[in-house]
């Protein structure tokens, strides 16, 4: 899931303090490019599975893991 597809600075709510596109690159960058991953301890390993496979499969990551 993308939590925050948009960065602070940039989002309508804060239009007013002025911020512009590249102002905070940091920022901008950790929106296009992090991703939050289903993590907690009540996840079935049926749903890791299913996680770490998607994961591999992205990558294209085919042999077996550690």
């Amino acid at each position: 899931m993308v939590y925050y597809p948009v960065p602070v600075h940039l989002q309508p709510a804060y239009a007013y303090l002025g911020s512009r596109a590249g102002q905070f690159p940091v920022s901008e960058n950790l929106c296009r490019t992090v991703l939050s991953l289903p993590i907690h301890p009540m996840l079935s390993a049926a749903q890791l599975s299913y996680i770490v496979t998607a994961i591999r499969a992205f990558f294209g990551l085919t042999r077996p893991f550690a």
